[in-house]
């Protein structure tokens, strides 16, 4: 958990961006990552929060993984359309583009729309629990780092040091 707060740390202060309530049109927050066996980030999910929106109970959210060159076998990033029940904690995701490394065009898989539960200690955990929390929730967390609308896989280069 320390290799994460401080590898935000540090792509906080690059890209010189605090937290505030300010939306822009694209409105970037870094959820945390995945470490590989050694330690390394192997992957760093993000959400725009300019994208969140609301339908009766559920919110609907535009959720970006990027992938390290050695975890990924080609792929780079993956973007999904998530919908996620906050009051019954469940999640489900609508769309997912697939970039893979060499193609400029992303592969697009339709998710199987079924609701799920939300599983511990997970990327779907990390989701559900910042597109449910308000902006306020969001910028008083230490573990959350907002790139505003600065590019994501810039931050993600930067991350997987490449």
């Amino acid at each position: 958990m320390r290799v994460v707060l401080l590898i935000c740390a540090v792509l906080a202060s690059f890209v010189g961006v605090r937290p505030s309530d300010a939306q822009t049109a694209r409105d970037y927050w870094i959820l945390g990552t995945i470490n590989n066996a050694s330690g390394s980030p192997a992957s760093v999910t993000m959400v725009d929060v300019a994208r969140i929106t609301t339908t009766g109970g559920v919110r609907s959210a535009y959720v970006e993984t990027f992938y390290s060159p050695e975890q990924r076998n080609g792929l780079r990033r993956l973007s999904a359309i998530t919908e996620l029940d906050c009051s019954g904690r469940r999640l489900r995701t609508l769309t997912i583009n697939a970039f893979y490394s060499g193609s400029s065009s992303p592969s697009t898989v339709p998710g199987d729309g079924n609701w799920g539960a939300i599983r511990p200690n997970t990327a779907g955990e990390a989701t559900w629990n910042f597109v449910c929390s308000s902006n306020q929730q969001r910028a008083a967390n230490p573990v959350l780092f907002h790139l505003g609308n600065n590019e994501p896989q810039g931050a993600a280069d930067l991350l997987f040091g490449r």
